[in-house]
């Protein structure tokens, strides 16, 4: 499996998912949800969801978030 790195964007609550120097996808802390109890939404950008499920979802924490990233 290839090593999944985050690179923030410029804002705390947005992260590209980086693999093989491409962008792959997101994880972002959705404003909207801040008061949710899974307020990180991670997605796979549509170029590299193929064969892939889920191709999204919510997390607890951005760690938790990434982890199910890169389980998917």
């Amino acid at each position: 499996m290839t090593d999944l790195l985050l690179q923030p964007t410029g804002s705390p609550t947005q992260y590209e998912v980086i693999a093989d120097a491409q962008i792959i996808g997101r994880i972002t802390l959705s404003s909207s949800l801040r008061n949710d109890s899974e307020p990180w939404v991670w997605s796979i950008d549509l170029a590299f969801s193929h064969g892939r499920d889920p191709v999204h979802g919510r997390a607890a924490a951005r760690e938790a978030a990434m982890h199910a990233f890169a389980r998917s």
